[in-house]
């Protein structure tokens, strides 16, 4: 069994860091739903306003820095593409 790289976060870990975050906005996630199911764009919550937002927690909470190309639907569509794309950045 491999251990992951200290300066690395699991997907999980960094999915309750932004569910956390998320929930402290007011974008609250649905009972019964795992968190990288969540749709954060569709629940209203998260407008165009709200996605700079989490760029910017995001580059708080994990030093990462997000490019003009990762302003996408796709990569805000879930807490699981959000952290995935964090994640991505994270590695590389």
């Amino acid at each position: 069994m491999s251990t992951p790289a200290p300066n690395r976060l699991a997907t999980a870990e960094i999915e309750r860091r932004l569910v956390t975050y998320l929930a402290t906005q007011g974008v609250m996630p649905k009972q019964g739903l795992a968190p990288s199911d969540v749709r954060i764009a569709e629940s209203g919550g998260l407008d165009s306003l709200g996605i700079v937002q989490l760029s910017m927690f995001a580059g708080e909470e994990f030093g990462v820095e997000l490019a003009d190309d990762d302003f996408v639907a796709e990569n805000f569509e879930t807490v699981g593409s959000v952290a995935r794309l964090i994640e991505s950045r994270l590695s590389g």
